[in-house]
């Protein structure tokens, strides 16, 4: 492991990117895998405690997804998910304790 961080720290002062560069890299890496038909995988889980978990992850659409595309990102749910998961939306949170997030949308109240 120690002989790997060397190796990484040594390349680093050979060859790196602008941030430009690395921003494009990023996005053609996300186009590809778009097309390959990966894309995020928002599932539900429920603890022993009862206590619910949301989780996000990278996988490949299954037939019985409910497929979401929002803002150029495809959301994949499997029906139980997609079930307890509706009136929630993905949000982001910057800084620190920052990360992504699942909150419920909130109601609008008519008048």
């Amino acid at each position: 492991m120690h002989a790997e961080l060397r190796f990484r720290r040594r390349m680093r002062s050979i060859f790196n990117t602008t941030n430009k560069a690395a921003e494009r890299l990023r996005k053609h890496l996300i186009d590809k895998c778009f097309e390959a038909g990966i894309g995020f995988r928002v599932f539900v889980n429920s603890g022993e405690s009862g206590e619910v978990t949301f989780n996000i992850k990278l996988d490949r659409e299954c037939p019985q997804d409910q497929i979401i595309e929002s803002n150029n990102v495809k959301l994949f749910l499997d029906p139980a998910s997609a079930a307890r998961i509706s009136d929630y939306h993905l949000d982001y949170r910057d800084g620190p304790d920052g990360g992504f997030l699942i909150r419920r949308m909130e109601k609008v109240r008519g008048g």
